[in-house]
């Protein structure tokens, strides 16, 4: 597909795949931070960061930090998991 930034075109493909009766691939090709100027501008800064604030630019919290946090409750999650298989 053309341009993966574009909404309509989006689910125009997925609408032309989704009966479909065999595996299908839908290879979409997006401009990263597309519409949000500094994103554009510095794309490998923007690649993936924490949660930010759009108007200032800076990040709430740090990005190590938002990664650390994820992760201690992905483990607590598996925890509860385990415990539920457990029982």
């Amino acid at each position: 597909m053309g341009d993966g930034n574009d909404t309509s075109e989006l689910i125009g493909a997925f609408r032309r795949v989704k009966d479909s009766l065999h595996p299908v691939v839908v290879h979409i090709c997006t401009l990263k931070g597309k519409g949000y100027a500094p994103a554009e501008q510095h794309k490998e800064e923007w690649h993936y960061c924490a949660p930010f604030d759009i108007e200032l630019y800076s990040l709430l919290i740090s990005t190590y930090r938002y990664l650390q946090k994820s992760i201690e409750i992905t483990g607590f999650l598996n925890f509860c998991l385990s415990l539920l298989v457990a029982t």
